[in-house]
This record gives C-alpha cells, structure tokens and sequence, in this order.
C-alpha cells in the first residue's frame, strides 16, 4: 500500500498519469487509512482518469461522493476535497 500511495500522491508520485492510475485502481484494493488518504490526495490531481478512479474507489468505501465531480473546475472540487478530508480524519 506505501508504494501505491507514494506512486500517486506522495513524495515519488509518478509523472506518468497511465501508471497513477494504475496505483490508484490498485490502492482502491484495499480497506486501509493510508490507501484512503493517498485517494483523496488522487482526487486533486491533474489527471481526469486518475481523479475518477481515485472517486469510484472512495465511493465504495464511504457510499457518497461528497458532491465531488471530477470534471468540475478546480474550485468546486477543492471544496468537495474538504469535505473528502474531513470524512477521513473521522473514518480514519
């Protein structure tokens, strides 16, 4: 799971969006706080395909979305990102 998360959102993220979705579907394998966390930092990133993977991930975990889109402009994401943010540091 360390691999993965730091593959798509830590200090060795990946610049190859195709392998940061990679991750992102892998670490939406497991039930964990780091898998988790590393998902909703997948939510801010660059890439449509890793920001809808990182979601339907998170969805199935927390059975909402928060109402984040992923092809909404950056600022209604950035505010269902807070919302992401706080469901986590609750559901840990």
């Amino acid at each position: 799971v360390r691999a993965l998360a730091a593959a798509v959102a830590g200090e060795a993220r990946l610049e190859d969006p195709e392998l940061r979705l990679a991750a992102a579907r892998g670490l939406g394998q497991h039930d964990e706080t780091e898998a988790r966390a590393a998902l909703v930092a997948a939510l801010e990133d660059e890439s449509l395909a890793v920001r809808k993977a990182a979601l339907g991930s998170l969805f199935e975990a927390a059975a909402t979305t928060h109402g984040y889109e992923p092809d909404d402009p950056v600022e209604a994401r950035s505010e269902a990102v807070t919302r992401w943010k706080a469901w986590l540091a609750e559901s840990g």
